[in-house]
């Protein structure tokens, strides 16, 4: 008996749903969407006058050599003395003991020297 009655309710339930399915309104075309209000015309650059090309250098400068300065060498011990002590404090603040933070430091310093001087 129970049976039979939760099966009607089933079938009352389903069936009122595909009833409500069969029987709505076709559904509408969503709303158009507004267009968008056109960009605002960009404004006028100023003119720039262009220069021709610089006059030539008289004789006398022209075979003057340039002092252009050499490049200074890469100071390989001091940047890898910075990057293991900043790895050793990323270490103290992760909770490293004094002794972890040490070895860190030598590693990151000896790793850095080996890559960078070869």
């Amino acid at each position: 008996m129970r049976a039979a009655a939760v099966l009607a309710a089933v079938l009352l339930v389903s069936g009122c749903t595909w009833v409500r399915k069969e029987f709505s309104p076709p559904p509408t075309a969503p709303a158009p969407m507004p267009k968008p209000e056109p960009a605002a015309p960009a404004k006028p650059r100023p003119r720039v006058e262009r220069q021709s090309a610089p006059a030539p250098l008289p004789q006398s400068q022209a075979q003057v050599p340039s002092t252009a300065l050499a490049p200074t060498p890469a100071d390989y011990a001091s940047r890898c003395q910075t990057m293991a002590a900043n790895r050793a404090d990323d270490a103290r603040g992760l909770g490293a003991s004094p002794a972890e933070q040490a070895k860190i430091k030598d590693d990151t310093y000896r790793d850095c020297m080996s890559q960078s001087v070869k």
